[in-house]
């Protein structure tokens, strides 16, 4: 990916502040295939076989090279240490290829290198939020299901990612009762939610679970009986039960390293 002259970060182009993405490793690039993981095991007296435990996947790590177009002046510096300092992390891509997405800010030192000219380059560690990449957000139709059966209406969501997916999910209820979701493609494994009201709306974060109502002091979290949702890799035909309308928010998922 690092043979592109042009990237996002924090809402701005690179070459909109005058500079470029280079390499400074010579004609051939080196480039992660996916986050570094960490195997945690346990090693007993006496025993040459450790005991495998679980793998910890860990956010990347990338250096992150850029020249100026021309001449620098310190007011230049101080426009792009404003670009950099961030205390949150921020989309980050390169304009060749934005179907890939990650989240970074700056770590560790940061230099520039110049001739004392004020012509010279920028070199600094960017740190990613996740061990993965992530598409750009896909947002759903709003699906009417006010006049929705006993049979319930099926709605596909088609995971091209590289692992499951957890889905941001917005519903408004209509009459009181339950909402209850089944993916058929995975087992029949069900997400219900209990006791909802006429009208009320209703936030859920899958991946966070986290569950929110637009009436005050109304709290679901006991009402969630089942698992969150994880859409596994492929087609995911879920049948949702109740009557609401529903919409959904996701980014898929890709082992691909920078």
């Amino acid at each position: 990916m690092k043979e592109s002259l042009d990237f996002f970060y924090n809402n701005e182009l690179s070459t909109n502040l005058g500079i470029i993405n280079v390499n400074l490793e010579g004609s051939l690039y080196r480039e992660r295939l996916y986050g570094s993981r960490e195997l945690l095991e346990e090693a007993i007296s006496g025993r040459t076989k450790p005991y495998f435990q679980s793998i910890n996947k860990k956010p990347m790590e990338f250096t992150l090279a850029f020249a100026f177009s021309n001449d620098f002046d310190y007011d230049e510096i101080r426009n792009i240490n404003r670009w950099l300092d961030v205390d949150f992390y921020k989309e980050f891509y390169f304009m060749d290829y934005p179907q890939y997405r990650f989240f970074v800010m700056p770590v560790a030192d940061n230099f520039i290198t110049h001739n004392g000219m004020n012509q010279g380059y920028i070199e600094l560690t960017m740190r990613t939020n996740d061990a993965y990449a992530y598409s750009q957000e896909f947002l759903s139709e709003n699906y009417d299901l006010t006049q929705n059966t006993a049979q319930g209406t099926i709605v596909t969501i088609d995971n091209e990612g590289d692992i499951p997916l957890e889905v941001e999910m917005w519903i408004k209820k209509y009459g009181n009762g339950d909402i209850s979701i089944i993916n058929t493609s995975d087992g029949d494994k069900e997400f219900s939610i209990r006791s909802l009201r006429d009208q009320e709306h209703v936030y859920v974060n899958h991946e966070k679970e986290d569950i929110k109502s637009n009436v005050p002091n109304l709290y679901h979290f006991d009402d969630v009986l089942t698992e969150y949702m994880k859409l596994p890799r492929g087609v995911n035909d879920l049948r949702i039960y109740g009557n609401c309308t529903i919409q959904f928010r996701y980014r898929y998922k890709y082992l691909l390293g920078l």
